[in-house]
């Protein structure tokens, strides 16, 4: 009888659990890449008739809005959203591509001198040109997720 009992609460507690869930923010990009913010996560986002960057930490979420300290925003309101560490890793080697160059052309020079306590055209230009291929990339590559089609950000309650 009293295993039965005990049986009875550990399913009824993990039923609980796995029931009881959170409410967060979703940002669904595709069929495959999504992101999840929840309370006391930092966001940083571009709302609608605004130019300027918000950075702002998540309070929680009340009747489909984003709650923050002192202020709420409707998700539908928001048009760009910034990367972060939950996005950044849908493109690795893109954003990687910038410091990869930069420190392989500052690397080549730098070695290069070390070994001939000089450096020759070829180098020069080699060097020079994966720096700047490094810079060009940085550049190039936007931070930012304009928020359009089929890019949602919808609170799941």
């Amino acid at each position: 009888m009293v295993k039965h009992l005990l049986a009875l609460l550990f399913i009824f507690v993990i039923a609980s659990e796995c029931l009881a869930q959170q409410p967060f923010l979703l940002f669904h990009k595709s069929r495959i890449r999504e992101a999840k913010y929840y309370a006391g996560e930092v966001i940083a986002f571009r709302i609608k008739d605004n130019d300027f960057k918000v950075t702002d930490q998540i309070k929680g979420f009340k009747d489909g809005l984003i709650l923050f300290d002192g202020y709420e925003v409707d998700p539908k309101d928001v048009t760009h959203l910034y990367m972060d560490d939950k996005t950044i890793i849908w493109f690795a080697l893109r954003f990687k591509l910038s410091r990869l160059c930069s420190i392989a052309g500052a690397a080549y020079l730098g070695l290069d001198l070390l070994n001939n306590y000089e450096t020759d055209r070829n180098t020069i230009i080699l060097g020079s040109s994966l720096i700047a291929a490094g810079v060009l990339s940085h550049v190039i590559f936007r931070r930012v997720f304009k928020i359009k089609g089929k890019m949602k950000l919808v609170v799941i309650a």
